[in-house]
């Protein structure tokens, strides 16, 4: 497997042990039906992998994999917003700063939260969005 797809794998790892409350799944497209987003999804896409020269003999790859937590809403609802709110930043205390147990040469190098919600679609489609970028950098 590519260390890219080995990364992902491990952060649905790491993301499902101990459980948070729900199953991370990896995927290439984090897309569902509506009627699909009445259940919260939350998936793990391997986006992207820098490599730069560590040795003469090694480098590095910078891995980056894009944390999706989906789930259709009624956006009125604050306290519904807030638990996933929440829980996006409890998927982002999972990540910050832990190496990842099924993949221990991966170090975490950062995370970043862009997209707290995507207000687009919120608005068109009812759904709450939140996307987590991370990126693992693996010497080899």
């Amino acid at each position: 497997m590519s260390i890219l797809v080995d990364v992902a794998e491990a952060v649905v790892a790491h993301l499902n042990e101990p459980p948070l409350g729900f199953t991370a799944q990896r995927t290439y497209l984090p897309a569902f039906k509506l009627e699909e987003l009445e259940e919260l999804h939350v998936t793990v896409a391997p986006i992207s992998q820098t490599i730069s020269q560590a040795t003469r003999d090694s480098q590095y790859f910078d891995c980056v994999v894009h944390v999706a937590v989906q789930q259709k809403v009624a956006p009125q609802v604050l306290a519904q917003m807030d638990v996933l709110v929440a829980l996006v930043e409890t998927v982002i205390d999972r990540l910050r700063g832990q190496r990842l147990p099924a993949l221990p040469d991966a170090v975490p190098a950062a995370i970043s939260h862009e997209v707290a919600f995507s207000d687009e679609h919120l608005d068109k489609f009812r759904v709450f969005s939140s996307l987590v970028s991370a990126t693992y950098r693996v010497r080899r």
